[in-house]
């Protein structure tokens, strides 16, 4: 069953059942009320015959009572319409009733009588023949305290009946066009408001087909549910589609990185079948260990970026940022040599949650990359600063947000060296990504270091900012949110 249909019943379904409700109540309510009115006339028009019969005197005779006195009571016979009195003495024999009866008798039942005869009134509908119903109304006539007879006012109910038939009938008819009506017109509003979805799913069907992840739903409807589901499928194909072509880079730059030292390795093996002399033989052969050195370098690399992207979390245990600063900048040194100028500071004290062999992977990654493309004299510095919670933090809009409101760890590696062009940042960190001459397999590079840096950060909630300039230098920054 279609969403449009179940839509449909559900919406239609519901207002008939509120129809239907409000009908019930209303026909009940506009029934006891009719029925109640009926009983207030009754009850007038006994009073009225008790306060004419009350003028005779205590010794009370039938006889006395004909047709005549009670056709000249005072009652009104626009607020009492068909209104029948009947007398009944004590025996149950009618002994005067209005002229309207001609010559007929109220429908009597004799639980009525008795409960009269007993001293107290009642109130019955009566069923008069043909269909027909008469409301009764029986009180006792007192004589010194004791019943000698009843007073019997009945009006018919077939005003009452026929309204009631009619108000039926229409309740009926109305809640059944109501509810078709609803049903067709829910039908179509539905199929308009899906209409949407409908060309999602197809869009979706012609990517599936063509495998064309370039294609957009591009809605221009409202911004309500359905354009903001379209507006998200659009994000979703463009991450989609980017995610893919960094996988076919990836991969075809991988290939080609794995290539270039297997196709020197094999071109080293034919040169060592042939009869070389020793200083030949030797070069091949350390050829051949560079060249297995720096795949296993690439292999590693590989497989450190996986364990990055694998859905199992780091651990994060409590690591001494500035004990572990110190401790790179002693590394630093030693990597430098003493032909580049390595400082450390400012550094302020942080303690965040991490993997301290990832952290220091990661930053000492930035060192080598800093040392790597700065020339011989020139400086590296490493610092790091504590950022309050609430401060302006130089991050994208969503880690902005995040942790606007977190205290944030800042560790920068800066450098004197060539500088990055601004067109190169934005694809800086993906995998084996060079620019040009700078980022050359000539300076040792694997070309995965910044792919791997950006990785760690984000793993441990954080994210990385580069600000180069050709010929001044590099500043990287890891800003590093503390959260236990």
């Amino acid at each position: 069953m279609s969403i449009r249909l179940r839509l449909t019943l559900w919406y239609t379904g519901l207002l008939a059942m509120t129809l239907v409700t409000f009908g019930v109540i209303f026909y009940v309510t506009l029934a006891r009320g009719l029925l109640a009115e009926v009983d207030k006339t009754l009850r007038r028009a006994s009073m009225e015959v008790h306060r004419a019969l009350g003028a005779s005197s205590g010794n009370f005779v039938f006889e006395h009572v004909n047709v005549t006195r009670l056709d000249a009571l005072p009652m009104d016979e626009f607020a009492a319409p068909g209104v029948y009195v009947q007398i009944m003495d004590e025996r149950g024999y009618v002994t005067a009733a209005s002229s309207n009866l001609r010559g007929s008798q109220l429908p009597v039942d004799p639980a009525l009588i008795e409960t009269g005869l007993t001293g107290h009134e009642s109130l019955a509908t009566l069923a008069a023949g043909g269909g027909e119903r008469v409301r009764v109304h029986t009180t006792p006539i007192l004589v010194q305290g004791r019943a000698v007879g009843l007073v019997l006012v009945g009006q018919s109910l077939h005003a009452l009946d026929v309204t009631l038939r009619q108000v039926g009938f229409i309740l009926v008819t109305g809640v059944l066009a109501a509810t078709l009506v609803a049903g067709l017109v829910g039908w179509a509003l539905t199929r308009r408001a899906l209409e949407p979805l409908d060309h999602i799913a197809a869009m979706a069907e012609r990517i599936t087909g063509a495998d064309d992840l370039s294609q957009r739903i591009a809605f221009s409807g409202p911004r309500d549910e359905v354009g903001r589901l379209a507006a998200a499928f659009d994000r979703m194909m463009g991450r989609l589609e980017r995610a893919f072509r960094s996988q076919e880079r990836f991969v075809a730059d991988s290939s080609h990185e794995l290539r270039t030292p297997l196709t020197v390795i094999r071109g080293n093996l034919d040169l060592l079948k042939r009869s070389l002399s020793p200083i030949a033989r030797r070069e091949a052969l350390a050829a051949i260990m560079e060249e297995t050195l720096r795949m296993g370098r690439i292999v590693d690399d590989l497989l450190t970026l996986a364990q990055l992207d694998s859905p199992q979390p780091i651990e994060h245990k409590p690591v001494d940022m500035a004990n572990l600063l110190d401790e790179l900048y002693r590394q630093a040194q030693l990597l430098a040599a003493g032909k580049h100028r390595v400082t450390l500071g400012p550094i302020a004290p942080a303690t965040i949650p991490g993997d301290r062999d990832r952290l220091k992977q990661m930053l000492l990654n930035l060192v080598e990359n800093a040392l790597r493309y700065t020339a011989e004299g020139e400086s590296v510095a490493i610092s790091s600063k504590l950022y309050p919670p609430g401060s302006r933090l130089s991050a994208p809009g969503e880690h902005g947000r995040r942790y606007a409101e977190r205290e944030t760890l800042a560790v920068s590696v800066s450098d004197t060296g060539i500088g990055i062009a601004s067109e190169d940042l934005p694809r800086l960190f993906e995998p084996f990504y060079r620019v040009d001459k700078a980022r050359s397999r000539a300076r040792g590079g694997t070309g995965l270091a910044l792919s791997i840096v950006q990785g760690i950060a984000q793993a441990h909630g954080g994210w990385v900012t580069v600000q180069s300039e050709l010929g001044k230098g590099s500043t990287f920054t890891v800003w590093l949110p503390i959260f236990f």
